[in-house]
């Protein structure tokens, strides 16, 4: 099962990094997924999470993290409370509400303005992922 996971762990785009915009939540969705596809239990995610980490996020883990006995649920937890901070949350914030249709036309002056929207559509759906969870529902991408 670890070979089958690391396999569809190859590509690290699907790893949590701590970077801007990637995030925790939605790098987790992928984990459970691919845990799901290979029949890998709750109970053993502890001992595979680092294989979803990378850059600063697996210094982390083994700074901070391995061999101290934690559960999965800690693992993130911890890994959230350094990472995902109420500054990150303030930046992501602030771009949702300075990313206008206006703003992405001026930036790509020739672009057509379906593209643009696309553009803005693409944006706004990035920044959504940050935001709290008032935030992520399509109301709120609409509105």
């Amino acid at each position: 099962m670890l070979t089958e996971l690391t396999k569809l762990y190859s590509d690290q785009e699907k790893k949590y990094s701590r970077e801007l915009y990637n995030i925790l939540n939605t790098k987790l969705r992928i984990f459970y997924d691919c845990c799901q596809k290979i029949g890998l239990e709750p109970e053993q995610y502890h001992n595979v999470y680092s294989i979803i980490l990378r850059g600063h996020a697996s210094t982390f883990y083994y700074d901070r993290l391995a061999g101290k006995g934690y559960d999965f649920n800690r693992m993130v937890y911890e890994s959230r409370c350094h990472f995902e901070t109420e500054e990150n949350k303030q930046q992501y914030l602030s771009e949702w509400r300075e990313t206008t249709f206006l703003r992405i036309i001026a930036m790509n002056p020739s672009v057509s303005r379906l593209e643009c929207l696309q553009k803005l559509f693409d944006r706004l759906q990035t920044i959504q992922r940050g935001l709290s969870e008032s935030y992520q529902e399509d109301l709120s991408l609409r509105d």
